[in-house]
């Protein structure tokens, strides 16, 4: 039976720069979504307690400063969280990026396990009309929605669903990787 899910995978708790401890937000989040990741700031976060109800992935929000921007990484090792050892990444909040797109583009292009950008960030609109053109015209590049929660009214503004099978962490990865799964965003 396919079932419809709803993904939140940009969230921040007291680790980093939230104001939730990390088991008050996935209380929170388990309310509105499925599937929910914490990605703190240079931080994996380990709660105490998740909700047996609740598809909970680990994650952490990377700055890449040689580069001069952030990439967010889902299901790092545990024993050694590096960006390199995610099993998905991509770019977060591409409108704050103060260096050339370029850049960009080719870290996509050359890391295997980027696959795209934030295209909505809290509902924001991350590009402008050429811009977004000319990341879409490169194959295999995915645009990702996300609430990048930090306080409670960033709920629910962006995020992703996909419809699968089986609700697995090995599906919803696979989908996040593939681009099958669509955008929602309050506007």
């Amino acid at each position: 039976m396919v079932k419809t899910i709803k993904i939140s995978a940009h969230n921040h708790t007291t680790n980093s720069d939230g104001l939730f401890k990390p088991e008050q937000l996935l209380n929170i989040l388990n309310k509105h979504y499925d599937v929910v990741a914490i990605t703190d700031h240079r931080f994996l976060t380990k709660p105490k307690y998740i909700p047996p109800d609740l598809m909970f992935f680990y994650g952490v929000e990377y700055y890449l400063s040689h580069l001069g921007f952030e990439v967010l990484g889902l299901c790092p090792d545990l024993n050694n969280p590096t960006l390199a050892s995610c099993e998905v990444a991509w770019v977060c909040h591409p409108k704050y990026i103060h260096c050339d797109l370029n850049r960009v583009i080719k870290f996509i292009q050359s890391v295997e396990n980027v696959y795209g950008c934030e295209i909505y960030n809290q509902a924001e609109y991350q590009f402008d009309g050429w811009e977004y053109d000319w990341f879409n015209s490169y194959d295999n590049m995915n645009f990702y929605a996300v609430d990048d929660l930090h306080v409670m009214q960033n709920l629910k503004t962006s995020w992703m669903e996909m419809e699968v099978d089986s609700v697995d962490k090995h599906t919803v990865l696979e989908n996040l990787k593939s681009g099958d799964f669509w955008i929602k965003t309050k506007h």
